[in-house]
């Protein structure tokens, strides 16, 4: 994959906001993307939640 710019023709949108629902061992609300993450597009644009981001296929 390779970053665009916002105005290309084949750079990909998604329709929605993704809320972060992630949590740590201790129960704190933690951030989704820590370090590199690779997942397809497709599952970007479907998801309602980030748990569904981490779902194996």
């Amino acid at each position: 994959m390779m970053l665009l710019a916002s105005e290309s023709s084949e750079t990909i949108t998604v329709d929605q906001i993704v809320p972060n629902e992630k949590y740590s061992k201790s129960g704190k609300l933690t951030t989704f993307m820590v370090g590199q993450r690779y997942m397809p597009c497709e599952r970007l644009l479907v998801a309602k939640v980030t748990h569904e981001l981490d779902q194996a296929e």
